[in-house]
């Protein structure tokens, strides 16, 4: 999250981390999300609905996901790509 003075808007600066694909990298990727205001909450959304699946799974933390999980996660990564353009009124 980062505050653009000339706009007087916020905005998001995406630099998610290259985490393993296990459970326990997706919610570290998850977790390095700092949003205090929650305004991308919607969005994150997405990624806290494949660790809760991944927790009714079963699955361990360092197992390898799923060819499913691994396709939801990595579409959730393609969406981020929007994140920049994402611009909120101060």
């Amino acid at each position: 999250m980062h505050w653009d003075v000339r706009h007087d808007a916020f905005g998001f600066g995406i630099q998610l981390p290259l985490r393993p694909l296990t459970k326990r990298g997706v919610l570290s990727a998850l977790s390095s999300v700092y949003d205090p205001l929650g305004l991308v909450n919607p969005f994150v959304l997405g990624a806290r609905l494949i660790v809760q699946d991944l927790c009714r799974e079963k699955a361990d933390w360092d197992d390898p996901l799923s060819e499913v999980m691994q396709k939801r996660w990595e579409e959730w990564k393609e969406r981020l790509q929007d994140w920049p353009r994402l611009s909120f009124p101060r």
